[in-house]
């Protein structure tokens, strides 16, 4: 114990306690009178002997009470204080790390006894430390107050990618500790970030609002491996709950990608970077599987970070090759037990090698349609699966077939294309489509004519988007336009028809927009229009067209999605199309959910092709297995390089105020930067002053009554 202000209760002593002494030492002045006798007055003769100065004092039990209160109440003035935890805030925000390198397990890994496989399930993980550990903070803040001499509240925030909130403040300690346990481990990169930040939104905004004068302080104590992290005055500890006394070991995919190859799309080639943790060389096996089968291996020697000057860890790259026409899912896993599961394995859905089936609706002839020829050019050399040529009457024919036996009309074909043709409103395909030469009977489609004032001239293209997926690549400068067509009437439909917030322009010349798309929400573009005929321009023998139209038939029949492997990551949120009449989709998996499909999205999925349903982020790595979805499964991947480091970069000074968990308590866990980490106890000093005190009174008066 010691004394914060030890000049004022030495002060206070030298006051109080000689004057209770001197009143003790006094001698009483008493009128003389005569007696007949002295047997009744003993008692004041004793009292006359006690008077007498400069004797001895009697000791007596109440003047030692007496000395007991004051040098209590000196004491107190003294401010008197223990070592432990003391805390003015009100609340004490414990935020626990879930992110994936808090699964790694280190306690017991040095040992190197028996199968690492089989003991990986009984090895403590970072998160089992931190949960015990914040158990004990929560059990030293039930034997503490704050200055106000209340318990402090207590609440628990969970933080990896994103941060919640598990428990509100409370000082009921079987709530907090419930709270703890229910933290669960995610793959999810991430740290505390993520808590802190929202803290200090939090505390922030709570300083505008509070009145003057009130206090917005808080202790916050978060429990995590990660390295850095300077909060700005936040108040807080970090905790570090990995193990100095164990090297890391641990190797995983840090990115990965999948995709057909361009000319033969049955070859799928997959390539893996992997990055090592330790500071030694690591040789591994890592195995590629097609949906769930092996399909090869390859032996991979991965550097140490000890042999990379900047500290990085070390980096290998793996490739695979392997020839499937079909769909399915690819999955690249590293055969190695480490201290982290869920870095070593990461997949992708890839398409089938389909080509597009193509129906070109072209004017009527007296043989057929009569199609571009530059365009069928194009069209034949993308080698598609089915490409017909049907005039406009035919088109309309079979589309009201359709309609009348309710299916869908030319099913067999996912692209449509209407040269110098424009359907009716009820034939519009269900397919997505593009229009050279003529609109779509869509609000902000239609064609415009052109001013018949005007004098006929060539017409140029003045602005596109060259940041546009479907004018990649497109330089549209030589291109002329003769006689000056049609323009679509985008611009005229933007203020206020149904559907014209969707109509994108992606190329317009003088005299209005020539290029526009239709887009939905979150799906690409389902409409293209060119204003013009391709025979009224000297655009198809420019590569600028051919680009234009891979572009096109790339984004609008999904062959390009096709070709990439899709993935997800445990920090980004799922998106799938339901199937046609599904009113749920059900997840199976490392974790297993089910999504209720709105109602709007079922009514829209059944006239239309499917719009996409957001399934949340999934926190677990894996492959998911979906029923009521188009896709079938989805893969889920860690892909953080921070995280297969454990915790951060090797060799990277770490500024924040760092408590190892092996420290002093939860006395050592709380903010001492403000409080030196000290407990005030002089209201103990003060209440013990009063019990003396009342004690001597009742003795005073029981000797008084004899």
């Amino acid at each position: 114990m010691i004394f914060l202000s030890p000049n004022s209760g030495l002060l206070g002593a030298a006051i109080s306690l000689p004057l209770l002494l001197l009143i003790y030492f006094l001698k009483l002045r008493r009128k003389p009178l005569r007696i007949s006798s002295t047997i009744l007055w003993e008692q004041a003769v004793q009292d006359l002997q006690v008077n007498v100065p400069f004797r001895w004092l009697r000791v007596s039990l109440i003047l030692i009470l007496q000395l007991m209160a004051l040098a209590a109440l000196a004491a107190a003035l003294g401010r008197p204080a223990i070592e432990g935890v003391a805390t003015s805030a009100d609340r004490v925000v414990i935020v626990i790390d879930h992110s994936a390198s808090m699964s790694a397990r280190e306690a017991a890994w040095a040992a190197g006894a028996g199968d690492a496989e089989a003991e990986a399930t009984s090895r403590p993980t970072r998160l089992d430390r931190a949960k015990r550990r914040a158990i004990e903070l929560v059990g030293q803040l039930q034997r503490t107050t704050t200055v106000a001499g209340t318990r402090p509240a207590a609440m628990i925030v969970a933080s990896a990618a994103s941060a919640s909130v598990v428990q509100t403040a409370t000082s009921i300690e079987s709530d907090l500790v419930d709270a703890i346990n229910t933290v669960q481990p995610t793959d999810q990169p991430g740290g505390i970030d993520a808590a802190m930040e929202l803290l200090e939104a939090v505390r922030a905004a709570s300083s505008e609002s509070s009145t003057p004068g009130a206090s917005s302080e808080q202790d916050v104590v978060a429990f995590t491996d990660a390295d850095g992290g300077d909060w700005r005055g936040l108040g807080n500890r970090i905790v570090d709950v990995t193990d100095a006394g164990i090297a890391r070991d641990n190797v995983g995919i840090v990115a990965m990608s999948v995709r057909r190859d361009v000319e033969q799309p049955e070859t799928i080639r997959a390539f893996a970077r992997i990055a090592c943790a330790g500071e030694a060389a690591v040789t591994t096996t890592v195995r590629c599987l097609f949906d769930g089968a092996v399909v090869g291996a390859r032996s991979v020697s991965i550097p140490g970070a000890g042999a990379r000057g900047d500290k990085q860890g070390g980096e290998a790259v793996v490739s695979f090759e392997l020839s499937r026409r079909q769909a399915g899912i690819v999955v690249l896993a590293v055969d190695r037990a480490d201290q982290l599961d869920s870095d070593n394995a990461a997949g992708a859905f890839i398409g089938p090698a389909t080509t597009p089936a193509v129906l070109v609706v072209a004017p009527a002839a007296s043989q057929g349609a009569d199609a571009d020829n530059f365009l069928m050019g194009f069209l034949e050399s993308l080698g598609p699966r089915e490409l017909r040529v049907v005039d406009l009457s035919g088109y309309e024919s079979e589309a009201a077939d359709a309609r009348s036996e309710g299916r869908p009309a030319w099913r067999a074909f996912n692209l449509v294309i209407f040269d110098r043709t424009e359907p009716s409103l009820a034939s519009v395909p269900r397919q997505p489509s593009i229009s050279f030469g003529a609109g779509l009977p869509i609000a902000g489609l239609a064609l415009v004519p052109p001013d018949s004032s005007l004098p006929v001239r060539a017409l140029r293209f003045d602005t596109w988007r060259r940041g546009d997926l479907l004018m990649r690549a497109v330089a549209l400068e030589p291109i002329l336009m003769s006689p000056a067509p049609a323009t679509i009437g985008a611009q005229a439909a933007t203020s206020g028809e149904p559907g014209a917030s969707a109509v994108r322009v992606l190329a317009a010349g003088s005299s209005g927009p020539l290029i526009a798309a239709l887009e939905e929400p979150n799906n690409p573009p389902r409409r293209v229009v060119v204003s013009f005929a391709l025979s009224r321009s000297n655009w198809p023998p420019d590569t600028s067209f051919a680009v234009f139209m891979a572009n096109a038939v790339d984004l609008l029949t999904g062959r390009g999605d096709a070709a990439v492997g899709k993935s997800f990551t445990t920090a980004a949120p799922v998106v799938v199309h339901p199937a046609a009449g599904a009113g749920v989709v059900s997840i199976d998996g490392p974790a297993t959910d089910e999504i209720a499909v709105p109602r709007d999205l079922q009514d829209a999925n059944a006239r239309a092709s499917p719009d996409p349903l957001n399934l949340g982020v999934l926190a677990r790595a894996g492959v998911y297995r979906l029923s009521g979805a188009e896709e079938g499964a989805v893969c889920v991947n860690l892909l953080d390089q921070g995280e297969t480091l454990l915790g951060g970069p090797l060799g990277v000074e770490q500024p924040r105020r760092a408590v190892s968990a092996g420290g002093r308590g939860a006395g050592a866990l709380l903010d001492k930067s403000r409080r030196e980490g000290r407990r005030e106890i002089w209201h103990w000093f003060v209440m013990g002053a009063l019990v003396a005190a009342v004690i001597e009174w009742f003795l005073f008066a029981r000797q008084v009554r004899a």
